[in-house]
């Protein structure tokens, strides 16, 4: 009885929403990533992902998110992604991106180290 609860269970475990891509399109993505990301494959690979589901879940074309991606720097690009992501997640769950500051001297000379 147990084998069959645990089988219910798991049968549709791996089956969440399917993402749809051509073939082009995820080689034109991973692509765009590979050159951003100065060739590291693994970075590409799930950078990628993030972008096809987010295209995927907003109704987006993967092909019109690069060509807006290609014209921002680097920096800019983290911050558009996260800005994409943060949008799929709860309210609970949010990614931030660290953006230095220079102090303000009044508040600077204050701190005591």
């Amino acid at each position: 009885m147990a084998n069959q609860d645990q089988n219910a269970v798991f049968d549709n475990y791996n089956e969440g929403q399917k993402i749809v891509a051509t073939t082009n399109e995820f080689d034109a993505v991973k692509g765009f990533f590979l050159r951003k990301t100065e060739g590291s494959i693994d970075s590409a690979n799930s950078l990628t992902d993030t972008i096809l589901t987010v295209c995927n879940l907003h109704g987006i074309s993967p092909m019109a998110m690069i060509d807006e991606l290609a014209e921002y720097d680097t920096s800019e690009i983290q911050q558009v992604l996260i800005s994409m992501i943060n949008q799929t997640r709860g309210n609970t769950s949010i990614l931030g991106y660290n953006k230095s500051q220079v102090p303000n001297q009044a508040v600077a000379r204050n701190v005591i180290s």
